[in-house]
């Protein structure tokens, strides 16, 4: 069940602990942008040794209060397929784990998830936070109009519940609603900390990547 406005209008009572959020997410995206750059360009020169075209990839999602924003990736599909597929029927994106759009490279970087660390640059410039819900493409929201406005309540996020807990489940917002209503209820900084050392695990592990 869908909380009503009233249920989720304690967010402002929180301001001072996203003010915090925001603080740390520009702090700490910066400090990995600049430790991690060794890193960007080896996997910059990997998809573009193995594949023609830009090694970013780049899709507009819904971000927070529903303003739209244009997210960053390494490129993980081939450039004359880079699309997803979306099926209007079920309101779902069409996934495989043995999907031929994917380059071999590709394949790596999703594995490991690597492939998100441009949406590091997302954080920095105040689009995407590192805890928060999954940013989805504006299909996805669009037969979910009351789910879509409570989400946008909140920065998309790097990570969060969904990822920890039920990754494997990524086709649909359905799937994601209870866990981003839970996030969005319990919202604290402490708890933002609990859901980041989780998620190592799961990428280490490689948890429903694809």
């Amino acid at each position: 069940m869908l909380p009503s406005d009233n249920n989720i209008g304690y967010i402002s009572s929180k301001k001072f602990q996203f003010i915090l959020k925001r603080v740390l997410d520009f702090i700490l995206s910066l400090f990995l942008l600049l430790f991690l750059s060794p890193l960007f360009v080896a996997i910059v020169i990997a998809v573009k040794l193995t594949s023609k075209g830009s090694a970013l990839f780049k899709q507009e999602r819904i971000g927070q209060a529903g303003n739209s924003f244009i997210i960053y990736k390494f490129r993980s599909m081939y450039i004359d397929k880079c699309t997803l597929e979306y099926n209007h029927a079920n309101s779902a994106l069409k996934k495989s784990s043995e999907d031929k759009r994917v380059t071999p490279v590709g394949t790596f970087l999703r594995k490991s998830s690597l492939d998100e660390l441009p949406q590091l640059f997302n954080i920095l410039k105040g689009e995407m936070s590192f805890v928060g819900p999954r940013p989805l493409v504006p299909d996805m929201l669009s037969q979910l109009p009351q789910f879509s406005q409570i989400r946008s309540s909140v920065k998309p996020g790097l990570t969060g519940l969904w990822q920890i807990k039920d990754r494997r489940n990524n086709t649909k917002a359905e799937y994601m609603m209870n866990y981003d209503i839970e996030y969005i209820q319990r919202f604290s900084i402490f708890l933002d900390l609990k859901i980041i050392l989780r998620t190592i695990p799961v990428v280490i592990k490689g948890e429903g990547a694809m």
